[in-house]
């Protein structure tokens, strides 16, 4: 196939050429061996000249990742470090001369909008390819208490061409949020796609259960995580109840457990200062919420007066999902 190029009110490189080629010829089999294309570029208002293209996701239980790229067709030059992470800010404010990008703090699963979770993490790098910028983000769901269902899901996200966030304003554009007060989905910007949630079929746990003790504390590799996406490791530490009883002359120590209780409210050792008048230190804590349930452990150092050990005690294991003891020493 013979080609003919014809620009309009715009000079191209040749990897453009190269590029439009490639597409037409896949219509070659079409057509006889002397065929002739002619590919006319022209300048249209409004039109961004970028190509983007999501090339992997997956969820593993607990992070959603996501890797995109950005392929501007009028950059003849290859951007940044292919080897090394990071861009230079000329190669960066590209993006805001094409307008594209990232324009709102939020993504939509199944068309609910949430914020970025905690612990998230991004990265972007340039390519061999010019006018090339690939970014991947790791966004964790579980800080969110946000855990994604097993099947297909949507996903989209506002990387597309930009949008004046005035245009979605609270105030002036009520109709635009659900009755929560959460962003509708845009009908503009959005890159959207289906995922689907199987990956987590080849997670693989173990649980170790070693503990390390040195003077002042111990540590217990607890569970390692391993999936296609990263690895998690859980890591207990407890500080020597020997040392801080030294380090907290006239203090005596609770060891508290917590085993999914009732996170919401004010908090535990709050409540017992409030309620029956014994305050407590965390000199250590290890806890987490899921799903509005709180499980871990945590130290708790109260002075040592009368029979407040026994009270606080007595109060600490109301629920039956707490448990508490005085220490002394590592637990057996």
């Amino acid at each position: 196939m013979k080609f003919q190029y014809s620009e309009k009110k715009v000079k191209l490189p040749g990897n453009v050429h190269a590029y439009a080629e490639k597409k037409v010829m896949k219509l070659e089999r079409f057509f006889g061996d002397d065929a002739d294309a002619l590919v006319t570029f022209s300048v249209e208002k409004n039109r961004n000249n970028v190509e983007i293209t999501v090339d992997e996701a997956g969820y593993d239980g607990k992070t959603l990742y996501l890797q995109w790229r950005y392929r501007m067709l009028d950059v003849d030059r290859t951007l940044g470090d292919p080897d090394e992470s990071g861009l230079y800010s000329d190669d960066l404010q590209l993006l805001d001369d094409h307008n594209v990008g990232w324009w709102i703090d939020h993504i939509w699963i199944n068309g609910k909008a949430i914020d970025m979770p905690a612990n998230s993490a991004e990265d972007e790098r340039g390519s061999s390819v010019p006018g090339e910028i690939i970014k991947s983000c790791s966004y964790r769901l579980d800080n969110e208490d946000l855990y994604l269902p097993d099947g297909q899901i949507d996903i989209a996200l506002p990387i597309g061409e930009r949008q004046p966030l005035e245009a979605y304003s609270l105030i002036e554009h009520p109709e635009m949020y659900d009755e929560d007060g959460t962003l509708k989905l845009p009908e503009k910007g959005m890159v959207a796609f289906r995922l689907s949630t199987d990956m987590r079929s080849k997670v693989k746990v173990e649980k170790p259960e070693q503990w390390t003790e040195m003077p002042d504390v111990r540590a217990c590799v607890s569970k390692v995580t391993y999936t296609p996406i990263m690895m998690y490791v859980n890591l207990t530490m407890e500080g020597n109840p020997e040392s801080l009883l030294c380090a907290l002359p006239g203090a005596r120590l609770i060891r508290v457990v917590f085993n999914g209780a009732d996170a919401t409210g004010k908090p535990l050792i709050a409540r017992m200062a409030t309620e029956i008048g014994i305050e407590a230190n965390i000199a250590y804590a290890s806890t987490r919420s899921i799903e509005g349930r709180v499980y871990g452990s945590m130290l708790l150092s109260i002075e040592n007066k009368g029979d407040d050990v026994t009270r606080a005690i007595a109060y600490l294991t109301q629920d039956g999902d707490v448990t508490a003891q005085e220490v002394t020493q590592y637990a057996e």
